[in-house]
């Protein structure tokens, strides 16, 4: 069986999260999803398995929790963006470029705020 040929935690070629850096998360799945290709797993539940084999145990209990990993319905597809939907600091909206910073200091600077409605919505 293809999953049973996949490395082992902390070996060498598994693909490692750190929930300390969030932006790493993409280049796991990214490693995850090359290291499946390679081993011919296609049945979503070995992936999701695969998905939260290679982490810590918090994360790997946090991922667990998931609805939609349970679910044998479920394609790993979705499985993966309600993951990665748990970490709102790395979706794609919350990555700016420096000229995006850059318009909004000067956006903010060209607008006082005068009062804590403003004050709450710049913040």
């Amino acid at each position: 069986m293809p999953y049973f040929d996949l490395p082992f935690r902390r070996q060498v070629g598994a693909p490692r999260f750190d929930p300390a850096n969030l932006c790493s998360i993409w280049h796991y799945f990214k490693d995850l999803e090359l290291l499946l290709v390679k081993h011919k797993v296609s049945s979503d539940a070995e992936k999701k398995q695969a998905a939260v084999n290679y982490l810590d145990l918090e994360v790997e209990c946090l991922w667990k929790l998931a609805l939609l990993f349970s679910d044998p319905t479920c394609p790993y597809e979705d499985f993966k963006v309600e993951i990665i939907g748990m970490y709102p600091e790395v979706s794609a909206e919350h990555l700016y470029t420096i000229s995006t910073l850059n318009q909004l200091i000067s956006d903010c600077t060209r607008s006082p705020i005068r009062s804590a409605k403003e004050l709450g919505k710049y913040h």
